[in-house]
């Protein structure tokens, strides 16, 4: 899918930045416990 000339492509949706967010998050949370790739890794 192309973009047309002259108009700036969409940014992310709301469900991809609620999930980029959660992503974050549980790896902050998790990350006290040393695994804190887990909590992204399985979002």
């Amino acid at each position: 899918m192309s973009v047309p000339t002259g108009q700036p492509p969409a940014g992310p949706s709301k469900d991809e930045r609620t999930w980029a967010m959660a992503a974050h998050m549980l790896g902050i949370l998790t990350s006290v416990s040393g695994r804190g790739f887990i909590g992204p890794l399985v979002v």
